[in-house]
């Protein structure tokens, strides 16, 4: 899966890419099946749980499997294709507060953190690493894209969160026995992390020392380039302050053209409507 490389009677094959690795688990059964250490969970970026499907995705799987007419299989993407969005999903912007929220969500499920909830530190024996938060990001920006935005948003986070951390964090017998799901610990920190955590004291005036012109306005202008939106400031400030502004929230939307943001704004960099 991390190098990119299967060995297979003593002779090693590079992967071509693009690639991806899946795992299934019947949940009803343990022959022939034998579950990960905790260290190859974590380098699965979504854990997703297939129920049963609803009554009417019953009967299409019944009317398309069943019958003597087989669909044809038609490819929708060419794997440069899919190189090329992977190249775009990272090239979505992600705002400071959204990787301070994303953090507070992944150290918020340690139960030896200072400040763990007390949910976590009585039900979990084992929380999310640093690659949890890493696919928070990555999911959050993918998922912007598929609703056809170029920056992401808490909503973002808070979609992806169950399958990025359901199988990251490890409850505890305590847990077990009481029947308290890592969902459920993941569902109520949701709930309680602010999603806009605040900035540090000591992170807060070295950000005002750096700026010390933030507390003025700033003209920028969104223009459209290669379908794909641009902002820029306008004017003598310089970009350390536009810099600073889009460190804040991805909040507020401008008309295509010059618009006028007040301090501590920024701009949500999304496609204008056709």
């Amino acid at each position: 899966m991390q190098e990119h490389r299967v060995t297979a009677a003593g002779e090693t094959r590079t992967l071509p890419e693009p690639f991806f690795v899946l795992a299934t688990q019947n949940p009803i059964e343990q022959e022939g099946t034998y579950a990960l250490p905790e260290a190859q969970l974590d380098r699965f970026l979504f854990d997703i749980r297939v129920g049963y499907p609803d009554e009417r995705e019953e009967i299409a799987i019944l009317r398309q499997t069943t019958g003597a007419e087989s669909l044809p299989l038609v490819p929708v993407l060419s794997p440069a294709d899919a190189i090329a969005l992977q190249r775009l999903v990272r090239d979505v912007p992600a705002a400071e507060p959204a990787l301070r929220y994303a953090a507070a969500l992944v150290r918020a499920t340690r139960p030896d953190a200072p400040n763990a909830p007390q949910i976590v530190s009585r039900y979990v024996r084992w929380g999310a690493g640093p690659r949890a938060g890493q696919a928070l990001i990555l999911g959050a920006k993918a998922h912007a894209v598929l609703s056809g935005r170029y920056a992401i948003s808490p909503a973002d986070i808070q979609r992806v969160a169950l399958p990025v951390l359901r199988h990251r964090v490890l409850v505890s017998f305590a847990a077990e026995a009481e029947g308290v799901s890592a969902e459920r610990i993941v569902t109520e920190l949701l709930g309680a992390i602010p999603e806009r955590p605040p900035l540090p004291e000591a992170e807060l005036a070295q950000d005002v020392a750096r700026n010390p012109v933030r507390a003025q306005a700033i003209r920028v202008r969104l223009e459209m380039r290669g379908g794909r939106p641009v902002v820029s400031p306008t004017g003598a400030q310089g970009s350390h302050l536009f810099t600073s502004l889009l460190r804040a929230d991805c909040l507020a939307m401008i008309p295509q053209g010059e618009g006028r943001l007040a301090a501590g704004t920024t701009v949500k960099l999304e496609p204008l409507p056709a």
